[in-house]
C-alpha cells in the first residue's frame, strides 16, 4: 500500500485529485492540505511514500517546499501537479517522479500511477468487500461503510445479490425494479442509467470486478466479496448435506432481510431466509 498525501492551496483541486486517486486500490490517500503546518505534522506522524504537490501557492513555493521535504524525508516520492509548465526542469532536478499539468485527466493520472508503482514497487492490495443484507443493505470496503449515491443503482445490486451469482437479463431486472412502468423503452432507459451508475460507483471504489455483464445478461461474482446472505446459505447447505450446524444461526439475527427497504421482489427471498434460520435454530436446540 502506497501512503499518499496532497498539498494544494485550492481545496477543490485536492478533492478532484482525491476523486481520481481513490480508484487505485494500491493507494491510500491519507489527507489533503492547503497549509504547510498540518502537512508537515502528517509527514512526521505517518510513513508517507508519495506526495502530490502544487507549485504556485500563495505565500508558498512548491519547489522550495519539496526541497525541505526531501531534506528531511529523502525516500518520499513527489509528483508536481500544477497549471504552469515553466517549472518542469526545476522539478525534475529535484528528482520528481512526474510533472503533470492541470486540468488533470484520468488518462494522464493513470500514466503517473504506473510510474509510481514502478518506482515504489509495491503490490496492489486487494480490497476486502463485505455486503450486508440483514438489517438493511450496505457495502463495506476494508471495514468502512461506503454510502451509495443512487437509490436505483443500490436496488439493482441488491437484486443481483438475491440471485446469488446467476445471470439475469436486463428486462427481467427492470420489470422487478420498476414494476409500475410498462413502457419497454422507458424500462430500458431506466435500467441502463441505473446500471451505468452502479458500474461507476463500483469502479470509483476499486471493486468493479464484482459486477459482470455480457450480451444483456447481468450478474455479480460471488467470489469477489463476502456477504451474510451467502454465508447463511453455505451454513444451511452444509447442514442439509452433513446434518451438522457449523455456525450458530443466531449470528445472522441482526435484522430482517433487506430490512425497511421497499423492495417487493425481495419478499420471496426474505421468506426463504426465515425458513433457513428457523430450520437451523431447531437443529441446534
Amino acid at each position: 500500500m502506497i501512503n499518499v498525501i496532497l498539498i494544494d492551496d485550492e481545496r477543490l483541486a485536492i478533492e478532484n485529485l482525491k476523486f481520481h486517486l481513490k480508484k487505485y486500490p494500491e493507494l491510500n490517500v491519507i489527507d489533503g492540505f492547503t497549509e504547510p503546518e498540518p502537512f508537515f505534522e502528517c509527514l512526521e506522524s505517518n510513513e508517507i511514500h508519495l506526495i502530490f504537490m502544487d507549485i504556485e501557492m500563495p505565500g508558498l513555493n512548491g519547489l522550495e517546499l519539496a526541497a525541505k521535504v526531501l531534506e528531511k524525508f529523502p525516500n518520499v516520492e513527489i509528483v508536481f501537479a500544477t497549471a504552469y509548465n515553466q517549472y518542469a526542469v526545476q522539478a525534475f532536478e529535484l528528482n520528481a517522479i512526474d510533472y503533470i499539468l492541470k486540468p488533470l485527466s484520468a488518462k494522464r493520472i493513470e500514466q503517473t500511477i504506473e510510474k509510481v508503482k514502478t518506482k515504489i514497487n509495491v503490490e496492489p492490495q486487494e480490497n476486502k468487500v463485505f455486503i450486508r443484507t440483514f438489517g438493511g443493505f450496505d457495502i463495506f470496503i476494508n471495514d468502512k461503510l461506503v454510502p451509495f449515491k443512487y437509490a436505483k443503482a443500490k436496488e439493482v445490486l441488491a437484486y443481483l445479490i438475491t440471485k446469488m451469482g446467476k445471470s439475469v437479463g436486463w428486462m427481467t431486472i427492470a420489470d422487478e425494479v420498476w414494476p409500475d412502468i410498462y413502457d419497454d423503452k422507458k424500462l430500458m432507459n431506466n435500467f441502463h442509467v441505473a446500471s451505468f451508475s452502479l458500474r461507476n460507483f463500483l469502479n470509483e471504489n476499486g471493486i468493479g470486478e464484482i459486477y459482470d455483464y455480457s450480451r444483456n445478461l447481468y450478474r455479480i461474482d460471488p467470489t469477489k466479496f463476502e456477504c451474510d446472505l451467502f454465508q447463511l446459505h453455505d451454513v444451511y447447505m452444509n447442514y442439509k448435506q452433513t446434518n451438522k450446524v457449523t455456525t450458530h444461526p443466531q449470528i445472522f439475527r441482526t435484522g430482517e432481510y433487506l430490512e425497511e427497504l421497499p423492495y417487493v421482489w425481495a419478499y420471496p427471498m426474505a421468506d426463504k431466509v426465515e425458513e433457513m434460520l428457523e430450520e437451523l435454530e431447531d437443529a441446534v436446540l
